[in-house]
C-alpha cells in the first residue's frame, strides 16, 4: 500500500511519474491517493485517458479515514509513505518508497520483520512521529486558544 496525497492541481503533473507502469511493477500494488473531493473528478479521468493499463489499483479517500487509521495510528507523517504486508498478513515495512528495492527482497524472503535493521526502523520512525504528533497537537491547541479570543 502506498499512500501519497493529491489535494492541488500541481500534483496532477508529478502523478505521471508515479503511475506510469514499470517493467518491475508487482500486480496487487495499491496506491492510496488522498485527495480533495474538487480535484479527484479531473484526477481520475486523467489517470483514465493517460494511463489506461495500469496494473495496479488506485483509490481516494474521500473521508480522512486512511489518514487516521494508517498514518497517524503508525506516526507516519510523511507523504508518500509505503506499507509493505507481507506473506503472513502482518505489517512487514513502513517507510518511504525509495527504500523498497532494499526491503522488498528482505520481506519476499522472510528475513526483513525480525532483523535487527527493521526493529532499528521502526523504531526511528516511531520516535519522530512522536515528536511531531506533539507538535501539532501543540499547535493545534495554540490555535483554539486564538479563535478563542
Amino acid at each position: 500500500l502506498n499512500i501519497e496525497t493529491c489535494v492541488t492541481p500541481p500534483c496532477k503533473s508529478g502523478t505521471k511519474s508515479r503511475v506510469s507502469p514499470q517493467p518491475d511493477s508487482r500486480p496487487g500494488q495499491l496506491s492510496l491517493h488522498q485527495s480533495a473531493d474538487n480535484f479527484t473528478v479531473p484526477l481520475d479521468a486523467w489517470l483514465t485517458e493517460k494511463f489506461s493499463n495500469l496494473n495496479f489499483r488506485i483509490a481516494f479517500d474521500y473521508t480522512g479515514e486512511m489518514h487516521k487509521l494508517w498514518m497517524a495510528a503508525s506516526f507516519s507523517f510523511g507523504i508518500p509513505t509505503s506499507f509493505v504486508v507481507d506473506r503472513d498478513g502482518h505489517i512487514a515495512f513502513i517507510g518511504i518508497p525509495m527504500e523498497l528495492d532494499d526491503v522488498l527482497p528482505k520481506v519476499i524472503d522472510g528475513s526483513w520483520r525480525t532483523s535487527a535493521e527493521a526493529k532499528k526502523a521502526d523504531k526511528e520512525r516511531i520516535a519522530e512521529g512522536e515528536t511531531y504528533a506533539a507538535e501539532i497537537a501543540f499547535r493545534d491547541r495554540i490555535s483554539a486558544a486564538i479563535e478563542i479570543k
